[in-house]
């Protein structure tokens, strides 16, 4: 069951990595399990320490995911493509069809996309990078590093900092506020631009966060707003925009409201503009799946 579980990975480097951690392939079984680890790391060209604190679990949980719906695996001959990432639908609106992705990994790992949107706070800090969240993930993946996987330089976090500088921000932004920085070129991730949406509002003396729907809709509106303003300023033109399941994590945001309000929002926009490729990301085969069956409604 565990072998066919991880044949049914449909991403190479998460594969590889699970048949590593698992001692799956050939002379694997009887080595150390921090050998298992170092191999496993080379799948994602990392050190070991980043692999166990971020890649590690993704490998795990993703398994976990097919093995718990191990039923439908042995019944539904389509759940090779279910689990493939990403998977690519054809989404009418109105009269027109688009070509929506769905990518079921890790933000940083997607390739092929120019802008991804990061949910971020009202106060545009992002998450520690030992956390886990898009935000986090990013910083992380952004910051190029040493051999010793020690940070260089925090370039996703310095570049929203350089934001707040230049457009005077001392406090919280409007809930909805978008904020566009470049990637560093030394940074592991594969796209252009990254779009920090400043959708939660932290509630005082706590942990906790409030999430709007209505402020998805203004932040997906201002998303598209600043990408056509900064389409033409890059060669080539900026064409590929990427959304998680905004507010659905810390935020408390039930995934299906997030992604209702968002596809709502980008039919809109789409019906005034529809050269723009949307994308959708989550880490979540269950997520993904939510986000697929979304999008195959309005097929």
């Amino acid at each position: 069951m565990l072998r066919q579980a991880v044949a049914l990975l449909d991403s190479v480097r998460l594969r590889s990595a699970a048949e590593h951690t698992f001692g799956l392939l050939p002379g694997d079984r009887d080595k150390a399990a921090q050998d298992r680890r170092k191999a496993a790391a080379r799948s994602y060209s990392v050190g070991v320490d980043r692999f166990r604190k971020h890649y590690e679990p993704i490998v795990l949980d993703q398994v976990a995911e097919v093995i718990a719906l191990w039923p439908d695996v042995l019944t539904d001959t389509g759940v090779a493509e279910w689990l493939a990432s990403p998977v690519v639908l054809r989404v009418r609106v109105d009269a027109a069809v688009h070509l929506v992705q769905v990518h079921c990994t890790s933000i940083d790992l997607i390739r092929g996309v120019d802008i991804v949107v990061n949910p971020t706070n009202t106060y545009m800090e992002l998450a520690g990078v030992y956390k886990k969240s898009v935000a986090a993930t990013l910083r992380w993946a952004g910051a190029p590093k040493d051999a010793e996987e020690g940070i260089l330089v925090d370039s996703v976090a310095d570049a929203l900092r350089e934001w707040r500088v230049t457009h005077g921000v001392t406090g919280q932004v409007v809930p909805g506020t978008v904020a566009g920085t470049s990637v560093d070129p030394a940074a592991e991730l594969a796209y252009r631009r990254i779009y920090h949406a400043a959708i939660a509002q932290p509630r005082v003396g706590t942990n906790e966060y409030h999430v709007a729907l209505s402020v998805l809709e203004r932040a997906v509106r201002n998303v598209f707003a600043l990408a056509r303003a900064e389409r033409d300023r890059h060669v080539p033109s900026l064409s590929s925009i990427c959304f998680p399941l905004l507010g659905a994590g810390r935020g408390g945001l039930d995934p299906a409201q997030s992604f209702l309000r968002i596809w709502q929002t980008v039919q809109e926009e789409l019906r005034g503009d529809g050269d723009w490729q949307i994308h959708f990301a989550a880490v979540h085969p269950r997520e993904a799946d939510l986000i697929k069956r979304g999008l195959s409604s309005a097929a």
